[in-house]
């Protein structure tokens, strides 16, 4: 497998201790290349924009050299184009409130959806000090194996893999099996826990600078969803979220986006 070459972040300049920037950076610093990326809609911003951003990369250790300011008057399709240009790369999104406004709200479904590409999202409670190793990645058996992004991540970060479900403590899932099998063909370790997790709660077995892998798709005979927009509004970890073919995103589109128009 593959390892990943380049974290990009896309950010808003304006802000200079940005959880999503101090995660990129540590992932940066561990596969050796940082991206940070600033979108405008005005042209005559944009020198504005690259100078408050070479501040920000400066602020955690970066040179100018990695800062993108991207221009567009259609900044999800600007940052699209950017993205289609970009192989091998985690793209890091934070999420923050209060909403922005409804063009800048859509920009994660836009950006999700079409590239069908992996996104690690920073929520607002996230902590600073996440590091990628040692760390541990926790994959929700509940939603459809998407084993190849998780083996590339696993390839590059080598955490612990662990697979942890929700529902009735020790209770097996086809999710589980199909989670087995999938992450066993791509030659991933991992471990299950003795006890799975009860409600809601994914995080029985997290370790350290847990990174939580969702995805759009609920795996068949789930008995109930991921709450997407609740883990990411207050979660203390990264989440990596895995787009599926019927990507529907609501809870990610409510709640907010670092671009602004």
């Amino acid at each position: 497998m593959t390892p990943y070459e380049r974290i990009a972040v896309v950010t808003d300049p304006s802000i200079m201790d940005d959880p999503a920037v101090a995660v990129a950076s540590a992932l940066g610093r561990h596969v050796g290349a940082l991206e940070l990326i600033a979108v405008s809609a005005d042209r005559t911003a944009a020198p504005f924009s690259r100078t408050r951003l070479e501040r920000v990369a400066a602020h955690h250790g970066w040179a100018p050299a990695a800062c993108t300011v991207l221009v567009g008057s259609d900044p999800a399709a600007t940052l699209l184009r950017h993205l289609s240009r970009r192989k091998r790369t985690v793209v890091v999104f934070a999420l923050r409130e209060p909403l922005c406004d409804a063009t800048a709200a859509s920009i994660l479904d836009d950006v999700v959806a079409p590239t069908g590409r992996p996104l690690l999202v920073v929520g607002p409670d996230v902590d600073f000090a996440y590091t990628p190793q040692p760390g541990t990645l926790i994959v929700s058996v509940d939603d459809t194996p998407t084993d190849h992004a998780v083996a590339t991540w696993a390839t590059t970060f080598s955490p612990e893999v662990v697979l942890q479900g929700r529902g009735a403590a020790g209770e097996d899932s086809d999710g589980l099996e199909a989670w087995q099998d999938a992450l066993v063909r791509e030659d991933v370790t991992f471990v299950v826990p003795t006890a799975l997790g009860d409600d809601d709660d994914i995080e029985v077995a997290a370790g350290p600078n847990p990174v939580v892998v969702i995805s759009s798709e609920p795996a068949a005979g789930s008995p109930a969803p991921l709450d997407a927009g609740e883990l990411l509004r207050h979660a203390h970890h990264p989440v990596l979220v895995l787009p599926g073919p019927t990507w529907h995103g609501p809870a990610l589109s409510q709640i907010g986006s670092p671009l602004r128009t």
